[in-house]
């Protein structure tokens, strides 16, 4: 099961949160972590994990989360084009 974990600065301040996983659920899955900078985003993205057997479901970009699929497409240009 997928955890929400916050983390901290050095004057014990909650400056992130991360969603940690096993990949696919298993004890010996590699460990799978994304970061956001709000507890309620990952409380959302751990669900979704959840949801999908411990695995990142479709439209997940490392950092974001998931959007939607013209986000992805805008992203994609500007990779492509723009550096």
């Amino acid at each position: 099961m997928a955890s929400v974990l916050p983390r901290k600065n050095k004057a014990g301040e909650i400056t992130s949160c991360q969603v940690k996983r096993r990949d696919g659920g298993s004890r010996s899955g590699d460990w799978q972590i994304e970061r956001f900078d709000d507890e309620n985003s990952a409380k959302v993205f751990k669900k979704a994990v959840d949801e999908a057997g411990q695995n990142w479901r479709p439209g997940r970009v490392k950092g974001k989360g998931f959007i939607d699929e013209a986000e992805a497409d805008e992203l994609r240009y500007r990779k492509q084009w723009l550096g």
